[in-house]
């Protein structure tokens, strides 16, 4: 995490994962994304985000309160273009209606204010 120069946020609950292990068992149990939209909240750094968009989905929508943060998704945006997008919002404030198409599954690592 010190090569981000970013610190969690006690404020906003942050906590990130940087395990590709975790990550990999976090999507294993939301099942196939194949033919799904996904909303991520809390990308953080986009750990879990690559994991999702490595198994395929429709799309994946990522929310994160923290723009700090929404920089750094930029080369994930430019690698997935048309079917990653984020945008800079609190989650709790957002509905899925407002932003995907369904069929939808909705995976995240909660910020622990949150959860």
């Amino acid at each position: 995490m010190k090569k981000f120069l970013l610190k969690p946020k006690k404020s906003l609950g942050q906590n990130f994962i940087l395990s590709s292990e975790i990550t990999k068992k976090i999507v294993a149990l939301a099942g196939s994304l194949e033919n799904f939209n996904v909303i991520e909240i809390g990308p953080g750094y986009g750990a879990l985000t690559r994991e999702i968009l490595v198994h395929n989905p429709k799309s994946l929508l990522s929310i994160e309160k923290d723009r700090d943060l929404v920089k750094h998704h930029d080369q994930l945006l430019n690698e997935h273009q048309g079917k990653y997008r984020i945008i800079e919002a609190d989650a709790l404030h957002v509905t899925e209606e407002e932003l995907i198409e369904r069929p939808v599954k909705v995976i995240a690592n909660l910020p622990y204010n949150i959860s």
